[in-house]
């Protein structure tokens, strides 16, 4: 299954990470890769919802547009960027925004997820010091990448998480 991972790759991820992880994968149809229409909000456990956000993904040029932005995202970065281009917006310090723009363009060549664990890019936040991201991706033909489906948590200073 592409994006899929070995077991032991997931050891180190929060719990909530691979339940996100997880319902991805049980959505995945046995060729390519799922599409947004397989998504049922319904079926994600409520405890996740406010920490994801999907990005629309146009092709060329590469871009990615807000479709929507859980409410303990816009907490974590102070505004609901909903409907806007990622490169209209100000949720990165500059220099994390091409950061960024790589791990998307690595989603949407590679058609597998990306995770990672680190410092927090967003712009203007001083509260909490890591961030931990999920970014799955999503094909409505299960072939070209058009969403990402995002997740992630937010941790303090001490470690502990804040969103």
């Amino acid at each position: 299954m592409p994006g899929s991972l070995h077991e032991s790759d997931v050891d180190g991820w929060h719990p909530t990470v691979r339940r996100i992880h997880d319902y991805w994968c049980s959505i995945h149809p046995q060729i390519g890769l799922p599409g947004r229409q397989h998504i049922d909000p319904l079926e994600i456990p409520t405890d996740l919802l406010p920490n994801i956000w999907l990005l629309d993904i146009q092709q060329e040029p590469l871009r990615a547009k807000y479709r929507l932005v859980g409410t303990g995202i816009v907490r974590a970065i102070g505004h609901d960027f909903t409907g806007h281009w990622l490169d209209e917006t100000d949720t990165y310090a500059p220099a994390q925004y091409l950061v960024a723009q790589a791990t998307i363009r690595k989603v949407v060549e590679s058609h597998r997820l990306v995770w990672s664990k680190g410092s927090s890019s967003l712009q203007g936040q001083h509260d909490h010091q890591e961030a931990e991201v999920i970014r799955l991706p999503l094909a409505s033909d299960g072939a070209t990448v058009d969403v990402i489906l995002n997740y992630a948590i937010f941790y303090n200073v001490d470690g502990s998480r804040r969103y």
